[in-house]
């Protein structure tokens, strides 16, 4: 079975700020994840009932799960620092 992603608006700003070969990796996983998003090193967040991180090299992936529909909506990309999971 093949999930659905969809992406923020706000993701297009953040995504001109991401290197080039580093945006090719990160694409390569959001399309793995159609098939499965239960892999690689991905954690629930405290806090948020769906809400899930997937650790992408330097990079962070937050996005919310609704498995009943089997939908991923992708909210932000982010590089981790300090403050990376400060999402406002």
């Amino acid at each position: 079975m093949s999930w659905k992603i969809e992406i923020s608006n706000c993701i297009k700003k953040e995504i001109c700020k991401i290197p080039d070969k580093d945006l090719m990796w990160i694409f390569g996983v959001i399309e793995s994840m159609k098939t499965d998003p239960f892999v690689g090193d991905r954690q629930k967040l405290k806090g948020g009932e769906n809400e899930y991180r997937r650790r992408i090299g330097d990079w962070r992936l937050f996005f919310y799960m609704d498995v009943y529909n089997q939908i991923i909506f992708i909210t932000h990309i982010r590089r981790k620092s300090d403050n990376t999971y400060n999402k406002k």
